[in-house]
């Protein structure tokens, strides 16, 4: 699971650097993985918003956990039976 204030992914540093176009200053998100039957990384869910309304505490206390849960609960519906590669 990744969790992060001001991402630097391209698209989100671009949002940073151009605040007028997406109307956002600093966005934050999280990112967690979907794995397959082989217990690989077969996708990834994520959600983003404004530093403003998602802290770093905000993200981890109320969304970290609701994310998680979406992704456990879609990786057994791609064959995944516990564990990771």
């Amino acid at each position: 699971m990744v969790v992060r204030d001001n991402a630097d992914a391209l698209s989100i540093d671009k949002v940073n650097r151009h605040p007028q176009s997406s109307g956002l200053r600093k966005v934050s998100l999280i990112g967690v993985p979907v794995y397959d039957a082989n217990g690989c990384v077969a996708a990834a869910l994520s959600i983003s918003g404004p530093t403003a309304r998602m802290t770093k505490m905000h993200l981890s206390r109320e969304r970290q956990p609701k994310v998680c849960r979406v992704a456990m609960a879609i990786s057994p519906q791609r064959g995944h039976r516990g564990g990771s590669r």
